[in-house]
């Protein structure tokens, strides 16, 4: 019911420039500003010869990874369209967030990545308050946009931000992990790309 009257509220009744501001704050959940924090934690780390820093940057990574193989698995298998079509526009199917009906609404991987990458930081950097903080308003942020900005229904969304949190947590606390040494097997390098502009390589010693 709530998915319902939200969804159809919205489509009825559009935010207006929220919309304009929601479009923009769901773009902070796309894998290329979660790449771009996570290299930034890695790179840090390098610099500072930081272990930890390092490690949370690859686990950061592993934890978006795993949230979405499992997202696009759930995507697939439940088939839910989108409260509107591309461009937020047109009311698709009436918003009435039926499952099984050709669609990849549920659940969100915006909110899904957002939250197991705040939860990664969150998580190992318990110490600093303001991360924390900082880490789960943006990942808020990023999922209430997707149900302003008419591409997600607010379930879809709840249970994205849940399955996030979940996997970010045991990630970061996963028991028997690699040893701190073995981030140094992983090696960046800057440089350009063929066509031109700028390119980051990365690689691993097996």
């Amino acid at each position: 019911m709530l998915d319902n009257n939200v969804a159809q509220g919205l489509v009825s009744h559009p935010p207006g420039g929220g919309y304009t501001f929601s479009k923009s704050a769901g773009t902070l959940g796309t894998p290329l500003y979660g790449a771009a924090i996570l290299g930034t934690v890695y790179l840090i780390g390098r610099a500072y010869k930081s272990d930890h820093a390092q490690a949370t940057g690859i686990l950061g990574v592993r934890a978006v990874a795993d949230t979405m193989i499992i997202v696009e698995a759930l995507k697939l298998v439940t088939q839910r369209p989108r409260p509107t079509l591309g461009g937020g526009d047109f009311a698709n199917h009436h918003a009435d967030g039926e499952f099984f009906a050709g669609g990849d609404s549920f659940p969100s991987g915006h909110a899904a990545g957002s939250f197991a990458l705040a939860t990664v930081l969150a998580e190992r950097h318990r110490d600093r308050a303001w991360i924390p903080v900082a880490a789960y308003g943006l990942a808020g942020l990023v999922s209430i946009s997707r149900v302003t900005e008419r591409r997600h229904f607010p379930s879809d969304v709840f249970v994205a931000a849940v399955l996030g949190h979940l996997i970010g947590r045991y990630v970061a606390h996963r028991p028997g992990g690699p040893s701190q040494s073995r981030w140094n097997r992983l090696r960046v390098h800057p440089g350009t790309s063929p066509g031109g502009g700028s390119a980051v390589t990365l690689a691993w010693d097996f």
